[in-house]
């Protein structure tokens, strides 16, 4: 029987990962799957050993806290593969432990897969040694990354990124509206402040602050979209009464006229929705001087980087002021003009993310690479 590990340590990489695993299974229906997940992983039959999506965190000082952990898990995961002796190891993103132990993998002769790229191209270039060593088969969701990988001789696999199939509406709008009691003549303002609860904290209170200012509040709902994992959000005082919405976030996105974004996965989701929005961003100041030398790309936002140019406004660090994030809203709100330029480059980001069916081809190069 063939036997695959794999190693997802995020909520966005777990469900990438069992969309891939998906289709894996539909072209060899009987392999053993083991490895390091979520609950989408799970509902995939995947053996897991440990959920490692609730162990994610973001910053320098956040990541030493759990030094310790990962240690421990590294060792761990390698006495199961060991144990296990698949035929490959998918990594799928997870860069500070995937990358640790992939050499590891490499020496005991089996095949290693990474799925869903690290960003060595924006940061921490010391890394493509690693990945030219270490990494059998490279599957990439941007054009641009593979390009990246060439100039360095390393062959990678675009298959277009997943989303493509994925961003879509739940529920009609009318059903939307009448089920989150939202009035149909109002503009809906989307936030997006994070998937994790530490960036909420550092964003949603600039957030609300901006919206506060906004000369036409009274025209506007906005629309706080939590993330599926995120449990509670944090209590901040919201004079403004957010509305809460933790399930139809693709209907959201549709159905809304802007939104203020922190950078992530959600930039793509509100990309590929058409919906102009500006990409927000702020870590701890001591988080902030020891990454930012490392960053070698002139923008944050994914859209941008496609797109190779500044499509959405990007407000970071410094920059992420509620006079800043007030004054773009007000223009998409009011400049019609602004705002149709936006949504008309928001199409060619679309175009450049490839056609649906990215997780049937990447399963596809994957059986075909383990054969």
């Amino acid at each position: 029987m063939t036997r695959l590990f794999i190693v997802a340590g995020e909520a966005s990489g777990d469900l990438q990962a069992s969309l891939v695993i998906k289709e894996i299974r539909k072209l060899a229906p009987g392999i053993e799957i083991s490895g390091y997940g979520g609950k989408l992983l799970k509902e995939q039959g995947v053996n897991i050993f440990r959920d490692l999506t609730q162990e994610a965190v973001t910053g320098f000082t956040e990541v030493i806290k759990k030094i310790p952990f990962f240690k421990k898990v590294l060792k761990e995961a390698l006495l199961e593969i060991k144990r296990i002796r698949p035929r490959g190891v998918i990594f799928v993103d997870f860069p500070g432990f995937n990358l640790r132990l992939m050499p590891e993998v490499k020496k005991l002769g089996i095949k290693t897969i990474y799925y869903i790229s690290p960003q060595i191209w924006a940061w921490g270039r010391k890394r493509i040694e690693v990945m030219r060593k270490y990494a059998d088969l490279i599957i990439v969701f941007f054009k641009f990354e593979e390009e990246f990988y060439r100039r360095y001789g390393i062959s990678a696999k675009f298959v277009g990124h997943p989303l493509v199939e994925l961003v879509k509406p739940e529920i009609e709008l009318k059903a939307f509206l009448n089920k989150y009691n939202l009035t149909p003549d109002k503009k809906r303002i989307f936030l997006m402040p994070g998937s994790r609860e530490n960036e909420i904290r550092r964003h949603l209170p600039v957030i609300i602050s901006a919206l506060k200012k906004l000369d036409s509040k009274k025209n506007v709902d906005f629309l706080l979209l939590k993330s599926p994992h995120i449990k509670n959000i944090p209590p901040i005082h919201d004079p403004l009464k957010l509305k809460i919405i933790s399930e139809d976030i693709y209907s959201a996105l549709f159905y809304s006229y802007a939104g203020i974004v922190a950078s992530g996965t959600a930039t793509l989701e509100t990309t590929l929705a058409l919906k102009p929005f500006m990409v927000v961003y702020k870590t701890s100041y001591l988080n902030y001087l020891i990454l930012r030398p490392q960053i070698r790309v002139p923008y944050i936002g994914m859209i941008n980087l496609v797109a190779n140019k500044l499509v959405v406004k990007e407000f970071i660090q410094k920059e992420f002021q509620p006079s800043k994030i007030k004054e773009e809203l007000e223009r998409l709100i009011n400049d019609e003009e602004y705002y149709a330029g936006i949504q008309r480059e928001l199409e060619i980001v679309r175009r450049k993310l490839g056609p649906p069916g990215a997780q049937r081809r990447a399963a596809q190069y994957i059986m075909e690479f383990l054969s």
